[in-house]
Order: structure tokens, then C-alpha cells, then sequence
């Protein structure tokens, strides 16, 4: 039911390989694939390239990972739909801009129905609950004033926590500057980390994408946040 990728690096470098293993998971997740990063270091600008289908019957993804891929943080997505119609509109990541930030998203299990009290100026395009959750989050983000403060990342674990009540919560999403990676308190499949190397920084995946390193799973209900490839909150 979906599977989730995050990269986070000291310094741009080529992920074409770790791309290639995670499109492979398509075939277990036939229904939209997508990668969201950001280009340009001096602004919080994201590119995203998404498709509906099957990443390994989509040639845009097959010329992504077959030629090199240059990022420093980046987040992924392949889906499996259990919810919302195999459509453009409903692949992961989601994007939204708050603050001149872009803000990219991507979510694995099942939500309820959220309250009116998570009402804002974001609202869903498509129709599934993981982009009405992330419109839930960034309504908080934006109320909130978060704007990325290493001293609210306390806070932010805390919403998680309030929304995972809702049902499965598992999330990779970025601001351009960190990557949050939560894994949910029902333990809806997995979610893990491998350290890259040591000066290099770290891939997060749903299940190990990559032969070298040790692959550590999260606890239920645990938030890390990523900075420049290094853990900066735990």
C-alpha cells in the first residue's frame, strides 16, 4: 500500500541507483509514481516529476533514472490506490506554498475523515485522504507560524501524533531545508533509515533500497527530522 522514499545529503550527488531500485517497487505499487526535489539551493523552489501508472512502464521515469540525478533532498513516492482514481491529480508528492516556501508531501496508510477544526486556506485538488491530510498539516503550518524553527520541531511531532489518531500516518515531507519523516503509532508497514555514508547523509525508505549500510527501522510515533544529511532531531 504505497511505499515512500526520502533522500537527504551533505552535498548534491548522483541517486540515479537509488531511484532505479525504488521505481522498482512499482510493481508492487502500480498506480502513480513521483519524485519531488528542489533545484536551486539559494530558494525553496520545488520540481516535481509525477506520472499516473506504473513507474516501470512510464518512460519519463525510465529516462529519470537512466541517466544521472543530481539531488540533495528529494521526496518519493510510489502508489498503490486505495483510495481516489488512478489520476494525475491524486499522485504523490503533493506541493503546496506557504510562507515562499514550497512544501512537498508524500503519505503511505489510511486517514478518516479530519474535523472542520483543521480548516484553512488549503484545500484538496484531488481526492485522496493523504492530500487532505497534508492540506490538515500545512493549514497548521500556516496558522501556526512553524516556518521550519528548529524550536517547534517538538510541536510538529505532536500534531503528527494528534493527526496519526485519524487512522495509518506515514509521511516524508520537506520545506527545502529539512526532511521530516514520521512513522505512524499503528505501524502501517515500515519505515527506515540507512546511513548513506558517513559524511554523505541518509536515505529513508519504507523497505531497504539500497545493499550498503545498516538499515534501521523507526519506532511507532517517531518523528526525524534531516538537515544537509545530518539527524538534527530525534
Amino acid at each position: 500500500m504505497c511505499e515512500l522514499l526520502g533522500i537527504s545529503l551533505a552535498q548534491e550527488k548522483d541517486t540515479s541507483g537509488e531511484i532505479r531500485n525504488f521505481f522498482n517497487r512499482s510493481m508492487f505499487n502500480p498506480h502513480g509514481w513521483g519524485l519531488g526535489y528542489y533545484p536551486d539551493d539559494r530558494a525553496p523552489c520545488a520540481r516535481l516529476f509525477k506520472d499516473a501508472g506504473k513507474a516501470s512502464r512510464s518512460d519519463m521515469a525510465q529516462w529519470l533514472s537512466g541517466r544521472p540525478f543530481p539531488v540533495k533532498l528529494l521526496a518519493g513516492h510510489v502508489r498503490f490506490a486505495t483510495e481516489g482514481l488512478t489520476a494525475y491529480r491524486n499522485t504523490h508528492p503533493f506541493v503546496r506554498e506557504c510562507g515562499g516556501t514550497d512544501y512537498i508531501f508524500v503519505h503511505n496508510g489510511k486517514i478518516n475523515p479530519l474535523s472542520s477544526s483543521e480548516e484553512g486556506r488549503f484545500t484538496a485538488i484531488g481526492d485522496t485522504d493523504s492530500e487532505s491530510l497534508f492540506c490538515s498539516l500545512m493549514n497548521w503550518i500556516d496558522q501556526s507560524g512553524f516556518g521550519g524553527a528548529t524550536d517547534r520541531f517538538d510541536s510538529l511531532h505532536h500534531k503528527l501524533q494528534v493527526l496519526n489518531q485519524q487512522g495509518q500516518l506515514n509521511c516524508i515531507f520537506s520545506d527545502g531545508v529539512h526532511l521530516f519523516c514520521y512513522y505512524g503509532l499503528s505501524e502501517h508497514m515500515g519505515l527506515g533509515y540507512t546511513r548513506v555514508d558517513p559524511q554523505d547523509g541518509y536515505i529513508v525508505s519504507s523497505y531497504p533500497i539500497i545493499k550498503a549500510g545498516d538499515f534501521k527501522t523507526f519506532s511507532p510515533g517517531q518523528l526525524i527530522v534531516f538537515k544537509d544529511g545530518t539527524m538534527v532531531y530525534s
